[in-house]
């Protein structure tokens, strides 16, 4: 499943907001407290799930709710999902070919994911919020094991950012005296080339007047 676009209408700070993820990869929405960030993730939880609970408290929504979004099945087919987020309600899916259905059963059927990630998983490895974090905050194993516990996610972070730490120290290193990172050795051919193109300073000397002659008249 690939959330493709998104809807949000009389749910906390949104109307008839509209996001469009045309690209495949990381997406990334940010911006200040109270901006609706909870709330979206609140949002995409209710329409995939019926349920727009927040660890942080209770996201405001206003009469007619809604939520709409466009999942791309990894066929690339896409689906619709229309889901009230008022009162519990099934969610109406229509495909590219009009077809159409109601029900939590149903969208499971389109997206066999959602039957291996239930509510709570999804809330606990996919929309860590604020609330969360600071739970953990004096817990960074119990964060950690939250984090990258899925099977799917078999790399170490801490092993990942010491591979990209030696990386990049392949390319650059900041000391003074390395040598050997491919860029240290490109600024230090840099530096003599520039060190061999000076030019030099001349100093004259000798410069003074005649006594007797023109103030503008040199002896050599």
């Amino acid at each position: 499943m690939r959330l493709q676009a998104l809807r949000i209408d009389h749910f906390g700070p949104y109307r008839n907001q509209t996001w469009t993820f045309h690209n495949h990869g990381l997406h990334i929405l940010f911006g200040p407290n109270e901006a609706g960030k909870s709330s979206l993730l609140a949002a995409i939880r209710g329409g995939l799930f019926g349920n727009t609970r927040l660890a942080e408290g209770t996201a405001h929504a206003q009469p007619g709710a809604h939520v709409g979004m466009q999942l791309c099945q990894e066929s690339g087919s896409v689906v619709t999902l229309e889901r009230s987020l008022t009162k519990k309600t099934a969610p109406h899916l229509c495909d590219e070919d009009g077809r159409k259905a109601t029900g939590q059963a149903e969208l499971a059927a389109l997206f066999p994911e959602l039957r291996q990630v239930e509510q709570l998983l999804y809330e606990t490895f996919f929309t860590l919020q604020l609330a969360d974090l600071v739970a953990f905050s004096d817990k960074p194993n119990a964060l950690l094991s939250q984090l990258f516990g899925l099977r799917a996610l078999l790399v170490n972070p801490y092993a990942l950012e010491e591979a990209v730490e030696k990386a990049a120290m392949e390319v650059y290193n900041p000391h003074r005296r390395a040598s050997r990172p491919r860029l240290n050795q490109a600024l230090r051919a840099w530096r003599e080339v520039r060190g061999r193109s000076r030019p030099r300073r001349i100093k004259l000397r000798g410069i003074a007047t005649q006594s007797g002659a023109g103030k503008n008249s040199p002896s050599v």
